[in-house]
């Protein structure tokens, strides 16, 4: 067995320290919890979607959530998010043309 215990304050918090309105909030909302849980599904691989530079945040955990699909008697995958400590930026993401 497993013990998750994931944080509510201090620097493992997942919070989102841009606008709203931002594209980084958008294609980032997966951060504003801590835990999820969906159904397996081959192409839910990331939790901002495949292209996540080249999308507009509407694919996602959010979205992918928003169905309240059945977890029970099913293969389920746990996405945990937590802080990190490197703010990314543009050149971190390999853009292919």
């Amino acid at each position: 067995a497993y013990k998750l215990v994931s944080f509510t304050r201090g620097p493992a918090h997942p919070i989102m320290l841009v606008d709203p309105s931002s594209a980084v909030e958008k294609k980032g909302a997966f951060a504003q919890a801590h835990l999820w849980v969906t159904p397996h599904a081959d192409d839910e691989r990331y939790p901002s979607g495949e292209y996540t530079p080249q999308g507009d945040g509407s694919v996602g955990l959010p979205d992918w959530t928003a169905g309240n699909r059945n977890v029970a008697e099913e293969d389920i995958v746990l996405w945990h998010a937590f802080g990190v400590c490197h703010l990314p930026r543009v050149e971190d993401f390999p853009v292919r043309v």
